[in-house]
């Protein structure tokens, strides 16, 4: 099969999850997949990953134009049916207008459905290109059975149209030293234990939440780690840091942007907990690159993320502050709970790996070109 996968979203500027899944999906399907023909297509010649440059992948670079309007659909359809492809796999949720080959869409989450006030307004991709797409594709990929079931809910796609497809998980181990640079660039001390969040700061992380939880424990325990928070600066970040004024925390929550994937290693390995309190999730893939890394995880019961955690996480309830604040305190106060949920994180997190994603990958264009 000629099979076409869209890499333009891996060239962002600050890659976030969609990007991680679409780079790690192609590194695999390269890496387990010899029979089919790959046809990669970017945005530009730089910033493309040297090992997907491979024997049966060929890079294809889109031509720029003024308008990118232009050029993401109509331009992008042109240099498709140029490649005369099998299949063609749209990782990051809309197809390209203008195209009516047979396709795969990726919808990672429908959190802007769920949750509009969330986001910035998106009427043209909410009301019309999302749904074209879903109506389009051949089949869908959701990364969640909680994912499937708000695309049954909100579009009433059918059944047998949705695969559900767990991403993976890789993470590189960082030595003593990378973490020891790494806490030295952003002036943490070594010898402290922290929680660490990281993700897009943004409302549906639910960071408001988490400070004000924060707010608690600090009054009970004057003492209790500090907390490091990491990622992008997402919509509506403003009321997020005002908070953390408001509470007199600047001494305690420390932000420090976004960050690498080697620098979010080496600051997952070396954090006493991770806490990930989203409101709503496609995924939650970083609760499990946590896990992997031997940390132990908060995060929330609700969306997909009781699915992925397992039992490997404690549970709270992402509305409750006083319960995000206990469960900071009994987790950071009992060491062997701690080591019981590394322990289980371990082993969730080793269910799942990204060659289990592309083989079913695969199987799901075979059955889409029939």
């Amino acid at each position: 099969m000629r099979i076409g996968l869209d890499c333009r979203v891996i060239q962002e500027s600050e890659p976030a999850g969609t990007a991680h899944y679409t780079k790690e999906l192609a590194r695999a399907l390269l890496d387990i997949d010899s029979k089919n023909e790959y046809f990669l297509f970017f945005s530009q010649e730089i910033n493309i990953p040297e090992d997907l440059r491979h024997l049966n992948a060929k890079i294809i670079i889109l031509p720029r134009k003024s308008l990118p309007f232009i050029s993401s659909h109509w331009q992008f359809s042109r240099a498709l049916k140029k490649c005369r492809l099998d299949i063609f796999h749209a990782p990051a949720n809309t197809l390209p207008i203008g195209y009516n080959g047979a396709s795969i869409l990726t919808i990672h989450d429908l959190a802007i459905y769920i949750n509009p006030e969330w986001f910035p307004k998106q009427t043209f991709s909410t009301k019309f290109l999302v749904p074209r797409s879903l109506a389009k594709a051949k089949k869908i990929i959701v990364p969640s059975e909680s994912t499937k079931q708000d695309l049954q809910k909100i579009f009433r796609v059918p059944e047998d149209k949705i695969n559900v497809v767990y991403e993976g998980v890789k993470t590189e181990e960082p030595n003593e030293a990378i973490i020891q640079a790494v806490l030295q660039k952003f002036k943490i001390n070594p010898k402290k234990p922290y929680f660490f969040f990281l993700g897009t700061i943004e409302p549906r992380k639910n960071l408001i939440a988490l400070i004000a939880a924060y707010k608690i424990l600090i009054r009970k325990n004057p003492d209790a780690p500090v907390l490091i928070l990491a990622g992008g600066k997402g919509w509506k970040n403003d009321d997020i840091f005002e908070a953390i004024k408001k509470l007199n925390l600047e001494e305690k929550i420390k932000y420090i942007g976004y960050v690498s994937n080697m620098e979010k290693f080496a600051l997952m390995k070396s954090a006493l907990i991770f806490v990930y309190p989203s409101l709503y999730e496609g995924f939650g893939l970083p609760i499990l690159e946590a896990m992997s890394l031997n940390t132990p995880v908060i995060t929330s019961r609700i969306s997909s993320l009781p699915e992925v955690a397992g039992d490997g996480a404690l549970m709270i309830d992402p509305n409750d502050d006083n319960e995000i604040a206990s469960a900071l305190e009994k987790l950071w106060k009992d060491d062997n709970l701690r080591a019981e949920l590394i322990a289980k994180g371990k082993t969730r997190a080793e269910q799942f790996s990204w060659s289990k994603t592309a083989e079913q990958t695969v199987k799901i264009y075979r059955t889409a070109r029939i």
